[in-house]
């Protein structure tokens, strides 16, 4: 078992069990499972979610239980399935769920701890009115399967 560090992230403990065990199991949120499927990108080695984050999004959208024992007794009693997840890639970094810019991406990442901590995934919700009243149109161009698109905006959920 590992745990993460400020020096000693989920990436670096993922990437450093490549080869040398046939699951990696992450408990976190959408971040933590994120960064440790970007660091196993290209390689065979499965993940198993343990929600413990403000949203769970990714466990949701897979049907992980969202209690923590509940997930874990599922590794234990062999009552998974494995299954293949697409990732994307945004300059070069792998991506799941979506990719959030302007104020999607700020109300994720602006969204204070404590705030999190005391209203769950409402603390978001506060966050996106705060940053939207601030925000700025940006010009966003994409390559989406080919198409190349140009569009403006304050923020893009993909």
């Amino acid at each position: 078992m590992s745990l993460t560090k400020k020096n000693n992230g989920a990436t670096e403990i993922a990437r450093s069990l490549v080869g040398k065990t046939d699951l990696v199991a992450v408990y976190g949120g959408d971040g933590s499972v994120t960064a440790v499927a970007a660091a196993l990108h290209g390689s065979s080695l499965p993940i198993a979610i343990i929600p413990g984050g403000t949203a769970n999004v990714m466990a949701k959208e897979l049907t992980v239980p969202l209690d923590t024992m509940e997930a874990l007794e599922l590794l234990r009693d062999g009552n998974h399935e494995i299954k293949a997840v697409d990732m994307g890639t945004v300059n070069g970094r792998p991506f799941l769920l979506r990719v959030n810019l302007g104020i999607m991406a700020d109300m994720v990442t602006e969204a204070d701890l404590n705030l999190k901590n005391k209203f769950g995934q409402l603390a978001y919700d506060v966050t996106a009115l705060q940053t939207a009243i601030a925000a700025n149109p940006v010009n966003y161009e994409l390559r989406i399967d080919g198409r190349n698109l140009a569009v403006t905006g304050v923020g893009l959920n993909c």
